[in-house]
C-alpha cells in the first residue's frame, strides 16, 4: 500500500460490500475507458493494449462474480448484514489504482471475517443442539435450518475468498 496515514473505519458488512462493489466498478469502468481510448490507434497492437485490456477483463470478470455472490449474502436469511466490521487502510490525498483495489480488498476481506464468525456462531449452535439426549421436532428442524444456512454461506465466503485472491493478483500497467 501506499504511503498514508491509516484510517479505522467501523462500517456494516453491507456497507463494506457495497463499497467493494462500486469502488471495483469504478476500477473497472477506467480501465475499460483506458483500453477504448487506445482501440483505432497504433497502440492497439501493443503489449501495452494487451496488458490493459488483461487488466480491464479481469476486474470486469470479478466484479460480475461479486455482484453475484452479493446479491445471494442479500438473500440468505439468519445473518445480520448490519453487524459492524472494523476497516483499516491506508489513506491517501491521491491514491493509486493499486490503493484503491487494496481499499476493495480490505472491505471484502472484512466482511467475510464477519460472515465467517457468524457461520462459527451458527455450527456452535448445531453442536449445542447435538449434545442434547432427546431433539424435539422444532429443534430438529432448527438444527437443520442452521447447518443449510451454515454451508450456503461457506460457500459463498469461498467464492469471496475466490475474488479476493484474484483482485490481489491483478497487475496495472504504468502510465508509459
Amino acid at each position: 500500500m501506499a504511503k498514508g496515514k491509516t484510517k479505522t473505519e467501523q462500517l456494516p458488512i453491507s456497507t463494506c460490500l457495497d463499497n467493494a462493489k462500486s469502488d471495483l466498478q469504478e476500477l473497472a469502468d477506467e480501465m475499460d475507458n483506458w483500453r477504448s481510448n487506445m482501440e483505432g490507434t497504433n497502440l492497439e497492437y501493443t503489449q501495452k493494449y494487451q496488458d490493459v485490456s488483461d487488466c480491464a477483463d479481469t476486474l470486469q470478470d470479478q466484479l460480475g462474480s461479486l455482484e453475484d455472490v452479493v446479491s445471494t449474502i442479500e438473500d440468505m436469511k439468519g445473518f445480520d448484514l448490519q453487524k459492524t466490521a472494523t476497516v483499516t487502510f491506508y489513506e491517501t490525498k491521491k491514491p493509486s489504482r493499486r490503493d484503491r483495489l487494496d481499499m476493495v480488498v480490505a472491505y471484502l476481506n472484512e466482511a467475510k471475517d464477519e460472515l465467517q464468525d457468524q457461520v462459527d456462531e451458527m455450527r456452535e449452535k448445531v453442536r449445542q443442539l447435538e449434545e442434547l439426549d432427546v431433539l424435539t421436532p422444532e429443534q430438529k428442524e432448527e438444527m437443520e435450518k442452521l447447518e443449510e444456512s451454515a454451508d450456503s454461506m461457506e460457500d459463498q465466503l469461498n467464492e469471496l475468498d475466490n475474488i479476493i485472491s484474484e483482485l490481489e493478483s491483478v497487475d496495472f500497467p504504468g502510465m508509459y
